[in-house]
């Protein structure tokens, strides 16, 4: 695993946080122009996984059980570290581009979710980054469809 890039993908969440501090008086008249920005990285992250697995046909289960489970979980950087983990048996190049995604994801999130949330999302991702740590992932792309399928219903 790539030390430096997990702590950099968490660390738009972080900033995210930050700005509410430092722009208060922005954040309120922002906040569906956050939300959509929020959407469309969600929606971009999801595409990238779908895109770096490639096979289609293989994947619908894995896609479908994490639809399932993310509807009924609304754990969403659980599954950003799941992502983050698994995509590091990728291509050095998809892995930055997942990486990157997931830290520009982190700004606008960051800035429309509860502050008392920013340990709790820690715990959740590095949760999967460190397991994958000592544990290899077997399947990979079943482990990325299961992320995209979970990032769906995340609202």
């Amino acid at each position: 695993m790539r030390p430096g890039h997990r702590r950099n993908a968490f660390s738009g969440l972080v900033i995210g946080y930050a700005l509410t501090f430092l722009a208060k008086e922005e954040i309120k008249p922002g906040q569906k122009y956050f939300m959509w920005l929020e959407r469309l990285f969600r929606l971009t992250i999801i595409l990238v996984l779908l895109w770096s697995i490639g096979t289609a046909k293989a994947m619908i289960l894995p896609f479908i059980l994490g639809i399932i489970i993310g509807f009924f979980l609304k754990l969403r950087y659980l599954y950003l570290g799941i992502g983050l983990a698994a995509a590091s048996a990728l291509s050095l190049e998809l892995f930055v581009l997942i990486a990157a995604l997931i830290l520009v994801y982190g700004l606008p999130y960051g800035s429309i979710s509860s502050k008392l949330k920013l340990p709790l999302h820690a715990v959740f991702f590095f949760i999967p980054v460190l397991i994958m740590l000592f544990f290899s992932p077997n399947n990979t792309a079943s482990l990325l469809a299961f992320v995209a399928g979970a990032l769906v219903l995340q609202n």
